[in-house]
């Protein structure tokens, strides 16, 4: 089973004793309690960011206007790395 699945099993549950711990655990992070968040916070896409001293949690995929906000990409790298040529220049020894 995948973790995917895994989540699914719990979801549907006919006891919502750890559903209802997955979404007081999506709540402190500052995020609604949907099955959508509930899900991204399962599966580990929800990331704290630092926005200038506060920290934000969200997942960088989804929530691409808050990351440009805080001068990230969408995978959390500063946005100053984008443009740059990642090809290293190596010397070549004769």
């Amino acid at each position: 089973m995948t973790k995917w699945n895994d989540f699914d099993v719990i979801w549907n549950k006919e006891s919502p004793k750890s559903r209802q711990k997955l979404m007081q655990k999506v709540i402190c992070r500052g995020l609604k309690p949907t099955k959508e968040n509930c899900r991204d916070y399962w599966m580990g896409y929800i990331r704290p960011f630092n926005d200038r001293g506060t920290f934000v949690h969200c997942n960088p995929m989804k929530n691409q206007s808050i990351m440009r906000g805080m001068g990230r990409d969408k995978y959390g790298r500063p946005r100053k790395f984008e443009r740059r040529n990642k090809s290293k220049k190596r010397n070549s020894k004769k």
